[in-house]
């Protein structure tokens, strides 16, 4: 996306100056699915057994998760929430929101995170959460503080006009020491805080290729030509990582310190129990 290389483009001409600390949100919540609404307790699994829909594989469906019976609370639709089923608001908006802030500075994998959160349990993903990241420096960059809120939204910037709110749904918060930059949820609508720096931004001349089309036609351009995607896997490969280090911290409710190169967690050796899941049966990777 356009906004995603701008933001780029702005912090590499010192727009905003040095960056140390960004602040990236998802509002939404889960709620009240995997919470409320068949079970008294939230760590309960459903305990009613309703029929299969019709032409459900539910053995294909469960896949490599450990196998319980068929519930509405799993699916359709609703399978995110669950651990054994998907990645929660960390997998759905955090791979989103967090990449721009990954790509423009040029983050590597955190050493530490850490998580407080509202509402977890051993089946489902929390109410809500603030996930903290320690980046170190690379490329000359100083050490990064991001904060991941899901389920809320961080405090409302000074800089930000009276009039002005911030983006409802999510968004990304770039703390500079000369400035910031907001965006939302994809990097859309980036824009540079105070006011006053706008009409600097406008000056700064585009520096990075753009991607004609959507993020399909360039997966497709990627497989005809052999030339890398716009975010193959050297790039997603690490951004899935550390949204997965996000969830692993919030599991075990407490600070976790990685090494990327030996993938082991090393402080809590328990936690890396969720670093590799096993399968059930005959499934294998």
């Amino acid at each position: 996306m356009i906004g995603i290389r701008m933001i780029r483009e702005w912090i590499e001409a010192g727009l905003i100056g040095e960056v140390r600390e960004v602040d990236a949100w998802c509002s939404l919540t889960y709620y009240p699915w995997g919470h409320a609404g068949w079970s008294s307790q939230w760590s309960d699994r459903p305990k009613e057994t309703p029929p299969l829909p019709t032409g459900l594989d539910w053995d294909l469906w469960i896949g490599p998760a450990p196998m319980r019976p068929y519930h509405r609370a799993y699916h359709p639709a609703t399978w995110r929430c669950f651990w054994d089923f998907g990645c929660g608001m960390m997998g759905d908006r955090g791979a989103h929101t967090l990449d721009p802030v990954c790509w423009a500075l040029k983050l590597t994998a955190p050493t530490s995170i850490e998580a407080t959160s509202c509402g977890n349990t051993p089946e489902v993903h929390p109410l809500s959460a603030i996930v903290t990241f320690q980046f170190p420096e690379r490329e000359g960059l100083p050490p990064v503080k991001l904060t991941w809120y899901e389920g809320t939204r961080p405090p409302r910037p000074e800089l930000l006009g009276d009039d002005r709110k911030m983006p409802a749904e999510g968004g990304a918060l770039f703390k500079g020491t000369d400035g910031m930059i907001m965006c939302g949820v994809y990097g859309n609508d980036a824009e540079v805080l105070p006011e006053a720096k706008r009409e600097e931004a406008r000056l700064v001349k585009p520096s990075l290729p753009r991607v004609e089309g959507s993020h399909e036609q360039d997966w497709v351009r990627a497989c005809k030509t052999g030339q890398p995607a716009g975010a193959d896997f050297s790039y997603s490969g690490p951004l899935t990582e550390t949204c997965l280090l996000g969830n692993i911290a919030k599991r075990v409710d407490a600070r976790i310190q990685w090494d990327a190169a030996t993938g082991q967690i090393t402080n809590l050796p328990d936690a890396n129990r969720f670093v590799r899941t096993p399968y059930r049966d005959d499934w294998q990777l």
